[in-house]
């Protein structure tokens, strides 16, 4: 039902864009044909509604419904009684439509002269809102959601490993721990495909991944534990060992560059890559040639990070390192993420790219102490930020205009417009002559003082 409330707002925004206001303060005239429209097709979804609550239509219904649900997507229950349930509630919203529309189509039968029509009609559109959102409030008891043993099981495991929950992959916010999946609309293509490849599947069908095997590529991601949904309650199972998963934070000293996805992938799934001593990314970095293919990767360098501060936007750290490698931060990559030197540190500059496809990757090209500051800005929010302050500076703009305009057409009407015509076009010649409230002053037809001219030149 949710789905419904996009048309509903767009039909609300279309209201309101079409004068709502002006609906309000006096109902425009409506042809005659609307109203009885209205009547009848309120009296048709009436009748229907009580023809079907009443028995008489079930079997219809409960057809139609299954046309309706047997369509690719969708599941229902084929008990007798789910379907007997449907047509009731099916008879109901029959019912209710159709008294809704035999409401509205009364109100349009009065005429437009009047105010209270009108105003009948918003407070009916409002209880009708209300009407509509209220079977989406559905509500249950925290303490299904608490699920105590995965709670006494991260209590007793602290840490930043990532975990598969299969009992309810949503729940990952109730514990405050991350998971390597759930339900997400905009799930970033990267990480969908690099998730298919560790189930096998190809990248084409990265939207509809369900997580039904282990993989080598759960290290990369940091997944750690999974949770099991049994008949004697939740099992914990250990996807990789703690020595297998990676940290958040390493560095590597071997390289690659590899472009095309389906050969990364191929490669980062493969038994004999090793995600601690060699890295695949995309640009080649400034660093010290890469062994040839084949060959054992570069060992990696002694380092030290230290993590200063942390958000879900910007992560301020500092590493140490003895000698260039790259820096892996095992979180999903996308655009908007960069990574800039902080006062002191041993480079300029850093590029934050892709690395193993799917996470983030930094080039230390020299040794010695980094510090860096790794933050996201969403793409096209400077765009946004621009058009959005050109739109308020332009709709300022035009404001100001029409508010001078307007200022000046008054002064030019009042003022200027009325001495020019009463002085040089007396309509009373006598109050020319005549002295304004005892003085000598005279005065124009208008009441105001006369506008003074030099006497005219030979």
């Amino acid at each position: 039902m949710g789905l419904m409330l996009v048309f509903f707002a767009l039909a609300v925004a279309v209201l309101a864009g079409g004068g709502a206001d002006a609906l309000l303060r006096k109902m425009t005239k409506t042809p005659r044909w609307l109203p009885l429209a209205a009547a009848a097709a309120g009296l048709a979804l009436l009748m229907s509604g009580l023809w079907v609550r009443a028995g008489g239509g079930t079997d219809v219904f409960i057809s139609w419904a299954r046309h309706v649900l047997n369509a690719p997507g969708y599941a229902h229950s084929d008990a007798p009684a789910w379907w007997a349930r449907a047509a009731a509630n099916g008879g109901a919203e029959l019912m209710l439509a159709g008294g809704w529309l035999l409401a509205f189509g009364a109100l349009l039968f009065f005429p437009a002269k009047r105010n209270w029509p009108g105003w009948a009609l918003a407070a009916l559109t409002v209880v009708e809102m209300f009407c509509f959102a209220r079977p989406l409030m559905r509500g249950f008891r925290a303490e299904w959601l608490e699920y105590p043993e995965i709670r006494n099981f991260f209590a007793a495991h602290p840490g930043d490993e990532r975990h598969l929950n299969l009992v309810n992959k949503d729940s990952a916010p109730l514990f405050g721990r991350e998971s390597i999946w759930g339900f997400e609309e905009l799930a970033l293509r990267r990480y969908a495909d690099l998730l298919a490849a560790s189930q096998g599947l190809p990248p084409e069908q990265a939207r509809s991944v369900e997580v039904r095997q282990n993989s080598r590529l759960f290290q990369l991601l940091r997944a750690r534990y999974a949770f099991v949904p049994t008949p004697a309650g939740i099992r914990v199972v250990e996807l990789q060992t703690a020595d297998a998963v990676l940290p958040r934070f390493s560095v590597v000293g071997g390289w690659r560059v590899m472009t095309d996805r389906d050969a990364i992938l191929r490669t980062l799934a493969a038994p004999d890559f090793d995600f601690r001593r060699e890295v695949i990314l995309e640009t080649v970095p400034d660093l010290p040639p890469a062994p040839a293919t084949g060959t054992v990767p570069a060992p990696a360098p002694e380092y030290k990070i230290n993590v200063l501060s942390s958000s879900a936007t910007r992560w301020e750290i500092e590493v140490g390192t003895n000698a260039p490698g790259v820096l892996l931060m095992t979180d999903a990559y996308a655009k908007g993420w960069c990574a800039r030197a902080h006062p002191g540190s041993a480079q300029q500059t850093y590029d934050l790219q892709p690395a193993d496809y799917a996470v983030r990757g930094i080039p230390l090209t020299v040794a010695g102490t980094h510090r860096i500051e790794i933050t996201y800005t969403a793409p096209g929010f400077a765009a946004g930020l621009l058009i959005t302050s050109l739109a308020l500076l332009m709709t300022g703009g035009a404001a100001c205009v029409i508010r001078f305009r307007r200022m000046s057409q008054r002064l030019w009407q009042r003022r200027s417009i009325p001495v020019f015509l009463d002085c040089w076009a007396v309509r009373d010649p006598a109050k020319m002559n005549s002295p304004k409230r005892g003085g000598s002053a005279p005065v124009c037809a208008n009441g105001l003082s006369p506008l003074r001219l030099p006497p005219p030149s030979t």
